[in-house]
């Protein structure tokens, strides 16, 4: 979540909280009737409680996204976010769960799963470029795993000219795409130099780890060593597996 995003999510907590509080307040210093006094009060209560409970929802969801990218645990990830959806009642994270779990079937090597996904969301994923982006980046993966090859030919065309069509043509999606790509095609030569151009500071530690599998299994003497190495120390570093 950007800058922007995390004040206007502060803001809303905040109006929702105040507006709360004024209500109740006014339950106590508004004179005569009595059952407008209960009204007021329990809509101040409903208003703070709405304010406590997006609080915990997004700090549940940040945890999520930690547990699932940064420490490659997608288990408890999809855990954490059954507690969300448990207490979802406008339905905000259940609406975007597909997303979610998208995400945590590939994790988990569900890779029939996250093609069922996108294609019972089809709708969702297209309604913005951004979404259209990341629906063909993972049905490429999925795809490449199950060894259908023209597949993933026919999702990287779509998302190459999408991106180019967006101006996102330096995207770490297109460029991790663009290898996959080029090994469903066999050659494992210009694979290797599209990975080789992802900036692996920029990753989260999932990405990053897959990003040095994929460089390691396409190069070879002391550079594939060298990535080996690399990669053994980065699980080694997050205790992961």
């Amino acid at each position: 979540m950007g800058g922007k995003d995390k004040v206007l999510n502060l803001f809303d907590k905040v109006i929702y909280a105040v507006f709360g509080l004024f209500l109740i307040y006014r339950s106590f210093v508004t004179t005569g009737n009595v059952v407008m006094k209960a009204v007021l009060a329990l809509l101040g209560v409903f208003f703070v409680y709405l304010s406590y409970l997006f609080s915990r929802q997004k700090k549940l969801y940040d945890q999520a996204i930690h547990e699932l990218n940064d420490m490659g645990d997608y288990e408890k990830a999809a855990a954490t976010y059954e507690m969300i959806i448990r207490n979802d009642y406008l339905k905000i994270y259940t609406k975007q769960r597909y997303f979610f779990d998208m995400m945590v079937m590939m994790e988990a090597g569900e890779y029939e799963k996250v093609l069922w996904i996108i294609d019972m969301n089809e709708k969702q994923f297209d309604v913005n470029d951004d979404l259209k982006r990341i629906k063909l980046y993972y049905a490429i993966r999925a795809n490449l795993k199950l060894g259908r090859h023209e597949e993933v030919k026919k999702c990287f065309h779509q998302l190459e000219k999408l991106s180019e069509d967006t101006g996102n043509i330096d995207s770490f999606y297109l460029k991790e795409a663009r290898g996959i790509y080029e090994a469903a095609n066999g050659n494992s030569a210009k694979a290797l130099q599209s990975f080789q151009q992802i900036d692996l500071q920029k990753l989260c530690f999932i990405d990053e780890r897959r990003v040095l599998k994929e460089l390691a299994d396409y190069s070879s003497g002391s550079e594939r060593k060298e990535y080996q190495r690399q990669y053994e120390a980065l699980l080694k570093e997050k205790g992961a597996r």
